[in-house]
This record gives structure tokens, C-alpha cells and sequence, in this order.
């Protein structure tokens, strides 16, 4: 089962905005983050704000991701678009919307949007994607801090276990077997 979620990206006068529509998962967060980073990066002055005004659920990678991207130094430069109904929606049960920077309504868009497909990425790659977010969740005061703080290590130690025994397998792998001499 897919669950919809759209990421639609437009210009701004001072850079850009993306709508996260739907239901935005841990499928869809990698490629919001490389894309929010990759236009920060980029360019300098350019602002990134995300609008949740047509989301309706946000699991806790996404909400981890938005965090952290709003913890990566940029926080000046990353925004996040939620009025009232979107706040409730999505942000306050995990007290995520104290520590964003909140816009009540969207930057003008100045051209098309344009959707940003998600790219395959490794499962390792998504695991180490969802502890960081967990991570930081984990940080927050608030009543859910613990039990973010519990997943984000169990995904260490699988991450952890998962590359030990990729490890050990590379080995039996690259083994080089002589054959006993003859008598």
C-alpha cells in the first residue's frame, strides 16, 4: 500500500517553497530533506519554507526531519506554513511546534510547481535517516521525548547489528580457499 503524499516545489522571491500535501511518511522525508539542503546550500541567501496547509498527517520522521532542518544553522533560512488547523493537525502533540519558525501564511509563489520524486535510497540509508530524526525528537521536552529516544536507539543498535553482519558476510565473501596438497 502507497500512502499519497505530494512534494511540489516552487520559486519564490526569495527562493523557494515546497507543499508537502497528503501524508507526508519516512518514505517521503529523505528526498524533502536533500532538497531543502541542496537549495540552502546553493544558494546562501535563499529562504526554504515548507507549507503543511494541505497535509494531512505527519508521522515522527517527518516531524524529525523538519526539526532538523531547522536545527542544521539555517534557522533563519527554513520556514514552516501552518495556520491554526494545521498546528493542532500535525505539530502540537509532539511539541514540535515551539521549536519550528511558523509562518501563518505562504510566500507568494512566482512560477509553476513543480513535483519532487522520491529517490531510492538504501535501507540503510532511511534507517540512518529515521534515528537522526528520532534523535532529535528525543531531545524535545516533552511528554513523548523517551519513547523517541528508545526508537532512535533501537535503530542504532539494528543499524549497528545490520552492518556488523554485512561486515562478517563481505568476509566469507572475499575468502580465498586453497585446496589440502596432495599426498
Amino acid at each position: 500500500m502507497t500512502i499519497r503524499c505530494d512534494l511540489c516545489v516552487s520559486r519564490t522571491n526569495d527562493g523557494f517553497i515546497v507543499r508537502i500535501q497528503g501524508k507526508g511518511t519516512a518514505t517521503h522525508s529523505p528526498a524533502f530533506a536533500a532538497f531543502v539542503k541542496g537549495c540552502l546550500v546553493e544558494d546562501p541567501a535563499a529562504t526554504v519554507t515548507a507549507d503543511l496547509l494541505g497535509c494531512e498527517y505527519l508521522d515522527s520522521t517527518f516531524l524529525g526531519c523538519l526539526l532538523k532542518l531547522q536545527r542544521t544553522g539555517t534557522a533563519k533560512r527554513f520556514h514552516v506554513v501552518a495556520d491554526d488547523a494545521a498546528r493542532s493537525r500535525l505539530l502540537t502533540a509532539t511539541c514540535v511546534d515551539k521549536y519550528l519558525t511558523l509562518l501563518s501564511k505562504a510566500p507568494q509563489s512566482t512560477g509553476t510547481f513543480l513535483r519532487i520524486e522520491p529517490d531510492e535510497v538504501s535501507k540503510q540509508e532511511l534507517g540512518r535517516h529515521m534515528q537522526e530524526a528520532h534523535e532529535v525528537l528525543g531531545e524535545l521536552p516533552s511528554p513523548s521525548a523517551s519513547v523517541f529516544k528508545r526508537i532512535a536507539e533501537q535503530l542504532a543498535h539494528d543499524l549497528e547489528q545490520e552492518e556488523e553482519e554485512q561486515d562478517n558476510s563481505m568476509l566469507f565473501d572475499t575468502a580465498v580457499v586453497t585446496p589440502p596438497p596432495r599426498p
